[in-house]
């Protein structure tokens, strides 16, 4: 705690105190450590941020790379396997990255550790909302969703 109030005080040590909390989780025993990243391929588009140090790079049109910005090159690492008590879940999204896709050679995952989900039908995409409702696999939100969706209908 004495850590996070550091980081909350300081603006300037925030990002240590994140590094620091994150070494002290991977090398804990005491406690079961589950991290989750969502959205990952976002990290390789270039960030809003503009340098003039990235000019000269077609692809970022001098803008920084967030594996440049010391908090995401931080959490963009894919080594779950290295905490003791722990696991690391990292997925990507390209909903809205059009024609952005993400393989597992542009961020050195390892090989095995990627599992490619296809692109349902919209009755495979139905019937599992369905049978994720009537087994309360979902969270409340999307099934007060389907229920307000059911409600516009008709």
């Amino acid at each position: 705690m004495d850590i996070i109030e550091a980081g909350q005080k300081d603006p300037n040590l925030a990002t240590n105190a994140i590094a620091e909390i994150l070494d002290q989780l991977y090398h804990q025993d005491d406690f079961k450590v589950l991290c989750t990243l969502d959205g990952y391929n976002t990290w390789l588009q270039p960030s809003k941020y503009d340098s003039f140090r990235y000019t000269n790079d077609p692809k970022l049109k001098g803008y920084i790379p967030p594996r440049d910005i010391a908090l995401v090159r931080l959490l963009m690492k894919f080594d779950g396997h290295m905490m003791r008590q722990g696991v690391k879940f990292a997925t990507t999204t390209h909903f809205k990255t059009f024609n952005h896709m993400m393989t597992p050679q542009q961020v050195d995952w390892f090989t095995g550790y990627s599992h490619k989900v296809e692109n349902l039908s919209l009755n495979e995409f139905r019937n599992m909302l369905t049978y994720k409702n009537l087994t309360d696999w979902t969270p409340y939100f999307w099934r007060e969703w389907e229920i307000e969706r059911l409600y516009m209908e008709t």
